[in-house]
């Protein structure tokens, strides 16, 4: 029977009656009072076994929370709180001669001694549902949890003095000890006062089998070699460790990528992973991932949980996927708990995982697939679960769903997981399918929005539970209105992500029990959807817990002129879930189990709401939280797929994509091949819930091509032209000396030139061009080296390259070249790049010319300097410096060697500028003025400012230093001011909003 001491101080429990009835909550049971007051005082017996070196560790409920600064004058008294129970309940400790009386002023409801049957996980009797934790009838393999206080080290000896028997194993949870120990010795081990609970060891990783660029938005991000301008976000010096089935195999398209590398397994679903979060298309350049310019550092199953911290502070990893599956339905463990605890103690670590592919059983005991998260380290908080769509956005019938056992939102995201084809050993590909092939989506897009914040913010680092909420609130529901347990809170949108990233739609602040903030937040015009979401990254549960949530924060909006509430979404499964409760949609109310809350408010009257946060229940505070808000505008269509850049191929499928807000009206779909002169109208009834088109790409030559997206008055085209040009075939090669390859291939119609591509340190590099159909590059090393080539109709009308071929180059004849190259090395110098070649024998060069790019295909190119050859046989020094880079970011550097009658390029050397900014733009919102502030000369620097639905409204020059522009014009609402220069393009696009 639960003994407890009851400290009663409200008016309707007194300290003579029984009983409020606060209950504490565990996997083990509920557990009330029952009996009368007794303290260790007045019961040694009873409450000695909860007696450690002088201190009582026993469980200490409030009737209601205490406030930090109750907390502090507790603390004084010589009590201290460890880990936190659902409700109002502290593991705390006591000196042994401790007043008990003392803790009446502190609204305290009860001390209790937690009996050894409360700690111990029942799947441990079970051995038919743990087989992986039992070593045969009598032995289990168990992590257990124990008071703070100590260190795994500690207690493991305080249990060994205890005379407990066990054997302990190698260690792995952060936080916890692994140990062999018979059934019989549980009840002892649990009684020991340092133990909190006990479970079965995780379930060991299993694969889960079962592109998605242009459907994620991600290929807006990096744009196509036709486009000048644009982000160029790729993932670039972004570091994510794979933990899968082991060694990623040898693919081009990893090429000087994959800093560590596992050994021993031979399993390619890790290779396949690889490819969709940073596949660099080398090879084929049609399959790549959603980051080709991050790292990746791979690992067997969950090993790399067990490095930190070196894994963060020196391997720099930021981003985990996991494809892995352990127990079905498995709640809050150890692992999720060690999964929460590491990304609330790396704030710029996440883990994303696999939601699971278990939607078709019923290991969640509820039919239609409900309560299959394949959990364990994806159980946690914090983390990233994704679910399996379709390039579709149909949801797979295996895409595992929630809730989780304690009624919290799994899957947290949804992406493309179907048919995904990506990268295998040899230089191969194939198509798989599963939350797998998901997971990696969301952690390769991860990346790239890493990369915009560090490049906007000076390099630093993101919190990732603020990015976290970003990518939750800019996805695109589907589903069920609002979150659901099948697509969480929706298909990702990685373009709305950055655009709330580059807006600033987001702010942070701090909150503790009983508190309550204010945020204002300014509703432009014409939003036909607003969406407020505050996230904060929980605290670590105590393992056990029947309820996981650990700070429970309120939010809801109000218009301040007229005091409404706008509650936000809540799901709700009841405690005995049912397949209707889980396929019921979300109602509005205060949600007491995720650590998200989202508001949304539908065709909002334009004006300043308030944004109320409150502290509901913050035993373990005070608690950090993050606010992002995102602006859907009412008719507002957006092309996003062919955004402008891209390079077609005559005859292909090209799935058309847009986005667009609402469903009435039927769209057309017209494209033209001259730049908007002539339009062809493709179909004129799309669907208006429709958000994609399959266009069979006509049989044409051009670098003019737009596609063009219309419904009644509303419409878009892609931002900048595409080319439709065929791929060079019969590619082949002989060897002409040593060093030197030919390399031929068959006409392509109408093109004007030609460029050859040779794999690089990291990407296919552009070596030589030409008019011709063949071409000599000099210069290769031994051994096998990779070559494409790709068709030109001249400036911004590159065709595709073609599928990269290896050949290996055997020839032992001497070869004489008018120059040798004996080096090319760029140098970072502060602010500025340092060039420098080393040349001999040179004979008949016009002159070098220093070249660079943002991209590695060098389709924006802009001078650094020239200087002449010295035509000497010495050996010769040169150098240069490039004093003009614009902005942060990747910067590809070459040499251009002009020869009589020819022209040849050195290999590409890449610099990074994480936190170099030369361009303020203020104030963020703005009334009537907006600053622009150049940090650097620019050639001929200008400015357009273009509103919610795509049209200029504003162009101007700016001056080479500070520039103020009347904006009293424009109608109050959301803008993006992007900077051009007449050499480097776009310099900088940015997101800012006017209020009125």
């Amino acid at each position: 029977m639960l003994r407890l001491i009851i400290f009663a101080v409200l008016s309707l429990c007194s300290f003579s009656t029984v009983y409020c009835q606060v209950a504490t909550q565990l996997r083990t049971g509920t557990f009330l009072n029952v009996e009368s007051s007794r303290n260790p005082s007045n019961d040694p017996a009873f409450f000695s076994p909860c007696l450690y070196q002088g201190k009582y560790y026993l469980w200490l409920q409030f009737q209601e929370l205490p406030s930090e600064a109750d907390k502090t004058r507790l603390t004084a008294t010589g009590v201290s709180l460890y880990d936190y129970l659902p409700k109002n309940t502290f593991v705390a400790s006591f000196p042994a001669a401790y007043n008990f009386e003392q803790l009446k002023s502190y609204k305290v409801y009860a001390v209790t001694r937690p009996l050894p049957h409360y700690k111990i996980d029942p799947l441990i009797y079970q051995p038919n549902d743990i087989s992986w934790a039992v070593l045969n009838d009598s032995m289990r393999l168990v992590t257990v949890s124990f008071t703070p206080a100590f260190t795994k080290n500690e207690a493991a000896a305080a249990l060994a003095a205890a005379e407990v028997s066990f054997t302990r194993e190698a260690d792995k949870e952060s936080d916890a000890l692994r140990m062999l120990v018979s059934v019989s010795n549980l009840q002892s081990l649990a009684s020991h006062p340092l133990v909190q609970y006990i479970e079965p060891i995780g379930a060991p990783p299993v694969l889960e089998d079962e592109q998605g660029v242009t459907d994620h938005r991600n290929n807006v991000l990096l744009v196509g070699d036709n486009y000048a301008g644009g982000r160029r976000l790729d993932g670039s010096n972004v570091v994510i460790a794979l933990g899968d089935d082991g060694y990623v195999g040898e693919h081009i398209d990893f090429t000087g990528r994959i800093g560590i590398n596992a050994t021993g397994t031979t399993g390619t679903h890790g290779d396949h992973v690889a490819g969709i979060i940073l596949g660099a298309g080398n090879l084929d350049p049609v399959i790549r991932g959603q980051a080709p310019g991050a790292t990746l550092k791979a690992y067997n199953g969950y090993n790399d949980f067990y490095l930190f911290p070196d894994l963060y502070n020196t391997d720099l990893v930021r981003i985990s996927n996991h494809s892995l599956g352990q127990t079905c339905n498995s709640g809050y463990t150890s692992d999720a708990r060690t999964s929460d605890l590491q990304l609330r103690t790396y704030p710029s670590l996440m883990h994303v995982h696999s939601c699971g592919n278990s939607g078709t059983t019923t290991c969640g005991g509820l039919s239609g697939g409900w309560a299959t998260i394949t959990g364990g380290f994806k159980a946690g908080k914090n983390i990233l679960a994704v679910a399996n769509l379709s390039k579709s956005d149909i949801i797979s019938s295996s895409s595992s769903k929630g809730p989780l056992p304690d009624g919290r939102l799994k899957p947290d995201i949804a992406a493309v997981g179907s048919f995904v084809n990506s990268t295998q050993p040899g230089n191969t590909f194939a198509a798989f399918s599963g939350t797998s092939m998901a997971s990696p989506a969301v952690a390769g897009t991860l990346a790239v929005l890493f990369q915009s914040y560090k490049q906007l913010n000076g390099g630093t680092d993101p919190n990732s539970g603020l990015i976290k909420a970003i990518m939750l609130n800019t996805a695109d529901d589907l589903g069920q209105p609002g979150p659901d347990f099948t697509y969480g809170w929706g298909r990702l949108n990685s373009l709305r992500a950055v655009e709330c990233i580059e807006g600033g739609r987001f702010l942070q602040g701090s909150i503790s029990q009983g508190g309550l903030n204010t945020h204002d937040i300014v509703i432009p015009v014409g939003v036909e959807t607003v969406k407020v979401m505050v996230y904060w990254v929980d605290k670590e549960a105590t393992v056990g817990v029947a309820k996981s949530l650990v700070n429970d924060i309120d939010c809801w909006v109000e218009p301040l002129q007229v005091g409404l509430l706008n509650m936000p979404w809540k799901l709700n499964a009841g405690p005995v879930p049912s397949s209707f409760s889980c396929s019921a949609p979300a109602t509005m109310g205060q949600d007491t189990l995720n650590n998200v809350e989202q508001v949304q408010l539908t065709n909002p009257i334009a004006g300043t709401y308030a944004l109320k946060v409150s502290g509901a229940a913050i035993p373990q505070g005070p608690q950090a939280y993050y606010v992002t808000y995102d602006f859907i505008y009412s008719s507002k269509i957006k092309v996003v797929h062919p955004f402008g850049g891209e390079s077609f191929v005559p005859n292909e499928i090209q799935r058309i994509r847009w986005d667009a807000t609402g469903t009435i009206g039927d769209f057309i779909l017209d494209y033209s091949a001259d730049e908007g002169a002539n339009w062809t109208t493709l179909s004129s009834s799309i669907s208006g819930s429709q958000r994609y088109y399959d266009w069979a790409v006509p049989f044409t030559t051009t670098n003019k091509a737009l596609i063009r997206v219309s419904r009644g008055r509303q419409f878009d085209i892609s931002d900048t032209n595409f080319t439709i040009l065929p791929v060079p075939t019969n590619v082949a090669f002989s060897a002409e000396c040593a060093g030197t390859t030919k390399i031929t291939w068959s006409p392509v119609l109408n093109a004007v030139g030609y460029d050859v591509f040779v794999l690089g340190t990291k990407f296919m590099e552009l070596v030589t061009s030409t008019t011709a159909t063949e071409a000599i590059v000099s210069g290769l090393g031994s051994g096998a080296n990779w070559f494409a080539v790709r068709a030109t109709l001249g400036a911004m009308g590159n065709g595709r390259r073609s599928i990269a071929k290896s050949y290996t180059n055997t020839s032992s004849t001497t070869c004489t070249f008018p120059v040798k190259l004996l080096s090319f090395k760029a140098v970072k110098q502060g602010e500025h790049a340092e060039l420098l070649w080393v040349t001999a024998t040179e004979l008949g060069i016009v002159k070098y010319v220093v070249e660079r790019s943002s991209s590695s295909s060098f389709d924006q190119i802009v001078t650094v300097g020239e200087v002449a050859s010295r035509n000497r046989t010495a050996v010769q020094e040169y150098r240069m410096s490039d004093k003009s880079i614009p902005h942060g970011g990747t910067w590809y550097y070459r040499l251009r060697i002009v020869e009589v009658g020819k022209t040849v390029y050195s290999k590409v050397e890449i610099l990074q500028w994480d936190n170099k900014t030369d361009i303020t733009i203020f104030p963020n919102p703005a009334s009537s003025t907006l600053s622009i502030l150049l940090g650097k000369q620019y050639t001929a620097p200008q400015a357009e400012i273009i509103n919610e639905n795509g049209i200029k409204v504003l162009g101007f020059r700016l001056s080479l230093v500070s520039n103020s522009v009347n904006i009293s014009s424009l109608p109050a609402g959301s803008y993006i001011i992007v900077v051009k220069d007449a050499k480097e393009g776009i310099i900088t696009r940015k997101q800012f909003n006017i209020i009125r």
